[in-house]
């Protein structure tokens, strides 16, 4: 029997595939979850199955060979279409499977429980099922099992699936994290990668800032053992409140260096996967600014205020009556402009409800304290302790003296203070390195969660390294390993311990049979009063050590990267001292290196200013980059050997100020060269196009007009920019237009493939003039980016042909009547030898038959048939111009009634024939042939001016000729 399918089945062959678990190997952990499930239910047949569009695959079977089924002998097709599972106690019993060929033949299956296995979106991609040769039941405790493990198999399989995606993944983060080293190099500022405990994963120092430590030193160590506490615990503080908020936090320090304090402004950035980013800048000059400004700022306001807390007064609706500038100050706002403001426009908006309460409050009571939260003109928001009165003796109207403290800064200081003790209490169990604290002896007495953690590992060393263990005395009688490590270690920790030494670290190799590795342990001694405390912490540095690797690799690379450049680079300070400079340049510029050893840019530039076109200019633009440190600049400088160079000037700044100029000098000889032949090609094309008796258009891909040369105006009578943002299609004849649309979608189909045209277009005059010409489809190329047309008026040349076409078939016409003269002229002759037997025996005949014989009336009817058939061989022979004249008196009226049924016939019925004879008519001389001839030709030329019919009239009178 064949199974349903399912309305989803697109969808669900669709989720099936992004599993990407079709036809993969053996997997473990699929097998055990099926060896459990025969186990379970006490069958020798499991499966684990995937339901493909036209089979059953097996990802993990037990009792059974096959790899899949045919899906239309499936059991499993069935189970997935059940909302939790299928059990088929007797398959000879159910119709869906008593025919099956598993059933009826080999495995010879007789019982089935299958659950289908389901994706989170609600697709059956396939069932964990059991089977037995045997009529059997599945009890309550093996259904829950298959639904036991169906879980673990989906589970298995999302693992499976997020396995994939993780790795591409990966990928994406070793680009991206590529890139941003990059980016990290070229910033001068200093730079640290932290973990949220703090430790460093890289470091870039600054360019003008000497760290106490070299930076391979921070790698891997938590800020509190290369930082005092006073910056350390302030720095994890940013770092946890940058993750928390996601927001930017600032954090000013200061550090010693080279006899002076230099203070920092570092901004720490959340990154991804509780990574933070810290960019600290030296502000030594900022704050020395700053504390200028604030020791000006205290005395005016000594001067002018004697209080920095707000006052003010306000009416009992809260309308500001008066502030002090102070409050003004800190609110954003001008005095005079505040005063404009109700006391609730300055509040949080989610704080502003409150104030009706505090009107009330100090109304009832005449007095009112707390806390209000205000928000700033700039919407800063700062946190005000308030004690206001009310005043009504002594006044007009009732009023309110209000004075409040700023006491942002404490609200922030208390809220950092108790994130700081919880982080003081969580930061040691939270570093990733094994850290021990010992006191003056060498005794453990107290280690964090990474250093107990490795002691349970190693059960040879959890007795030895605990707490209330002396360290100093473990690393004096080391049990293996490298002794005397392990006794200059010791000595290590000593010399801090007795103060000799502020810190002691030593890196050592400790490498396992897959790969190698390094560790580097530290002993750091607490600073400040109190008992002598010690740090110990050994952290793996192999990466650092492969980073270092990478790194001296790097720095080759940018070093022969300068030198590799096609430019020539040179960098010199504001004192026009030569700091740096590429092989490059000195090749540019011809300058041999003993001219430039020196390092003086003045006597070089005097060595290179003989080369030039125009060293005047060249000396007068140096000397105002020099006395502009902060300039750029560009411009070309010409030697006088036809040399042509481009010239850069970029600032090179250290904190935002300049300290130098970075030259760039780079050879266009060749391109001014190619520049100069193009424009000349440039002028000589366009004189071409201008000139040319043809007309040159550009169409876009809609058809709009782009471009015409002037030709079109002798063409079409247009001038170019008439023309110019008009459809095309506007100016072809209608008739013309399904062709031409034919041929513009044959172009933009066949880019580059020339197509000839030819159509009727609109004059300005109002006619159309007939083109024809050749375009091509050049939108592919940049630098014409259209349709290009060349057309030319061929309507003297078409008027030309259908003349010629006219004249053709006139003389066809001709041609045609001249064969059938000489065609009735044949037969005319034939006729008449006949007639002339036929006529001679009709006079014989009658000569012999008396007058009343009965016959004599039937040979005159012959006679006079015959004369009448020779009166129309004479026409004919007059037709074909072939008869012998023979003149004589007519009269033209009888010779017209003769002809009038043969002239009927001639011109047809749309034509009426009427005559108007003369009975008064004259004889003439003439041959009657040639008459009826004449007759004949005339009417036929009537017809031909009478297309659509019309009435001949032929009409007969004497008229008088003069001799001439």
């Amino acid at each position: 029997m064949k199974p349903p399918s399912l309305h989803t089945e697109a969808a669900r062959l669709e989720a099936l595939r992004k599993y990407q678990i079709l036809d993969t190997l053996p997997e473990q952990a699929f097998d055990d979850l099926t060896f459990l499930a025969a186990q379970t239910c006490d069958a020798p047949v499991a499966l684990i199955s995937f339901i493909d569009a036209e089979r059953e695959w097996l990802k993990s079977k037990i009792g059974i060979d096959a790899a899949e089924f045919p899906r239309y002998e499936s059991f499993c097709t069935y189970a997935i279409q059940q909302p939790d599972q299928l059990v088929v106690a007797d398959t000879l019993r159910d119709e869906r499977f008593a025919t099956n060929p598993l059933v009826t033949s080999e495995p010879h299956i007789r019982f089935y429980a299958g659950a289908p296995l389901v994706t989170p979106g609600g697709y059956a991609l396939g069932a964990l099922c059991v089977m037995d040769s045997v009529p059997r039941e599945l009890n309550e405790r093996g259904q829950e099992a298959l639904r036991a493990l169906c879980r673990q198999v989906m589970w298995q399989l999302e693992l499976r699936h997020q396995a994939f995606d993780l790795s591409e993944i990966n990928e994406q983060l070793r680009r991206s994290e590529a890139k941003n080293r990059a980016m990290i190099a070229a910033v001068p500022d200093l730079i640290f990668h932290f973990r949220r405990d703090g430790t460093f994963l890289d470091f870039k120092p600054a360019k003008d800032y000497e760290p106490h430590l070299p930076p391979e030193k921070f790698l891997e160590r938590k800020i509190s053992e290369v930082m005092p506490p006073e910056l350390s615990t302030p720095a994890m503080n940013a770092i946890e409140q940058a993750l928390r908020s996601r927001d930017v936090q600032v954090l000013e320090y200061e550090l010693p260096q080279n006899g002076e304090t230099r203070s920092f402004e570092a901004r720490f950035v959340a990154g991804d996967q509780d990574e933070v980013l810290a960019i600290a800048r030296d502000i030594s000059e900022r704050k020395r600014v700053e504390e200028r400004l604030r020791e000006s700022e205290d005395r005016y306001r000594d001067l002018v205020e004697n209080s920095q807390d707000l006052i003010c007064t306000h009416d009992l609706e809260g309308r500001l009556l008066s502030v002090n500038p102070w409050a003004a100050k800190v609110l954003g706002y001008d005095p005079s402009s505040l005063v404009t403001k109700n006391t609730r426009d300055v509040l949080l908006p989610e704080f502003r409800h409150l104030f009706d309460e505090y009107l009330a409050r100090i109304q009832r009571g005449g007095r009112a304290s707390g806390l209000m939260v205000v928000q700033t003109s700039t919407g800063e928001k700062r946190i005000w302790e308030y004690n206001n009165t009310l005043r009504i003796q002594g006044v007009a109207t009732p009023i309110v003296r209000g004075m409040a403290h700023d006491i942002t800064e404490r609200k922030r200081a208390e809220e950092a203070l108790g994130a700081s003790e919880r982080f003081a209490r969580s930061t040691l169990d939270a570093l990733s390195a094994h850290i021990a604290i010992l006191d003056e002896t060498g005794t453990i007495i107290a280690v964090n969660r990474a250093w107990r953690n490795f002691a349970e590992a190693n059960a040879a060393a959890s007795n030895t390294v605990g707490v209330v263990n002396n360290y100093l005395a473990i690393c004096e009688a080391p049990q293996n390993g490298d002794s005397a490590l392990a006794t200059e270690f010791a000595a290590g920790i000593r010399a801090v311990i007795n103060g000799e030494q502020q810190e002691f670290s030593q890196e050592y190799s400790c490498h396992s049979p897959s790969e190698q590795r390094w560790f580097i342990g530290r002993v750091t001694r607490f600073l400040g009063e109190g008992p002598t405390r010690v740090v110990v912490a050994h952290e793996n540095i192999t990466e650092r050590k492969r980073a270092e690797e990478l790194l001296k690799r790097t720095v080759s690379l940018l070093t022969s990267t300068l030198e590799s450049t096609a430019d020539g680079i040179l960098v010199v300070d504001l004192g026009r001292k030569i700091v740096t400079f590429n092989k490059k340049f000195l090749e540019l510029w011809r300058i041999p290196e003993d001219a430039i050893e020196p390092r003086d840019d003045e006597g070089m530039l005097s060595f290179v200013q003989d080369q030039l076109t125009n060293p005047e200019a060249f000396m007068k633009r140096v000397k105002q980059l020099y006395e502009q440190p902060a300039a750029t600049s560009y411009d070309v400088v010409e030697f006088k050997d036809g040399r042509i160079y481009e010239r850069y000037c970029q600032p090179q700044k250290l904190d935002g100020e300049p300290i130098g100029h970075v030259w760039g000098f780079r050879d266009i000889t060749e391109r001014k060269t190619a520049e100069a032949r193009l424009r000349h090609s440039e002028q000589h094309f366009r004189a071409l196009i201008e000139n040319a008796s043809d007309s040159i258009s550009v169409f876009s891909a809609d058809g709009i007009i782009r471009y015409e040369s002037p030709a079109i105006s002798r063409l079409r009578g247009y001038a170019p920019e008439e023309l110019i943002g008009r459809q095309v299609r506007d100016f072809v004849h209608p008739d013309d237009l399904p062709a031409i649309a034919k041929d513009f979608a044959f172009k933009l189909a066949n880019p580059g493939v020339p197509f000839s045209f030819e159509c009727r277009m609109l004059h300005k005059d109002g006619t159309y003039r007939f083109v024809d010409g050749t375009s091509v489809n050049l939108l592919d190329d940049p630098a014409v980016n259209g349709i290009v047309a060349n057309t030319r008026d061929v309507t003297d040349r078409k008027q030309t042909e259908q003349a010629l076409r006219e004249s053709e078939e006139k003389l066809r016409q001709l041609q045609k009547m001249e064969a059938i003269g000489r065609l009735a002229g044949g037969i005319a002759h034939d006729f008449n030898n006949l007639l002339t037997a036929i006529i001679g025996y009709s006079d014989l005949s009658l000569r012999r038959l008396e007058s009343a014989d009965p016959v004599r009336r039937n040979i005159e009817e012959i006679k006079r048939a015959g004369e009448r058939a020779a009166t129309l061989t004479r026409q004919l022979l007059a037709f074909s111009r072939k008869q012998i004249l023979q003149p004589k008196a007519l009269n033209l009226n009888n010779v017209i009634r003769e002809m009038d049924g043969m002239l009927q016939r001639l011109i047809g019925e749309r034509i009426e024939l009427i005559d108007e004879l003369d009975p008064t008519l004259g004889h003439v001389l003439a041959d009657p042939s040639q008459i009826e001839q004449v007759l004949m030709n005339l009417t036929v030329n009537a017809c031909d001016a009478m297309p659509e019919g019309g009435k001949l009239v032929i009409k007969t009178a004497n008229t008088d000729l003069d001799k001439q």
